[in-house]
């Protein structure tokens, strides 16, 4: 799925390990330039609240989510709960399992597919 998402030149928004991009703000303060801790922060709050406007938006097609990873939030808002964001805006259609061939040992790893909750036209909500 991936490759055609490529092909389409299709944005895709990785989650998956950027959430070690937070911790760059936690550097031992030797390491860290004048204004660099701030930037970092500023970039990864950014990052969340894009991709957490997009799910109260609807606009992904689909979410594939590894099981195990934490959702982030915000430094500014941690209020805004990116889970209790995706439960109220995309339902849980599938798991599927990946084979994991070139790991060793082998086994399996499932992926959560998620997909946006259809709206409810107004006039039947009465």
């Amino acid at each position: 799925m991936l490759q055609e998402v490529i092909k389409k030149d299709l944005p895709i928004y990785l989650n998956g390990h950027t959430r070690y991009f937070s911790f760059g703000k936690d550097k031992p303060a030797f390491f860290v330039k004048t204004d660099q801790k701030k930037r970092v922060s500023e970039i990864w709050d950014n990052h969340i609240e894009l991709i957490q406007t997009k799910i109260k938006n609807q606009e992904f097609d689909l979410l594939l989510i590894d099981p195990y990873m934490m959702f982030p939030s915000t430094s500014q808002n941690p209020v805004a709960d990116t889970q209790t964001l995706l439960r109220a805006h995309y339902k849980r259609t599938a798991d599927v399992p990946l084979l994991l061939a070139n790991r060793s040992g082998g086994g399996k790893f499932n992926v959560q597919i998620w997909k946006p909750i259809p709206d409810i036209p107004d006039e039947t909500k009465q």
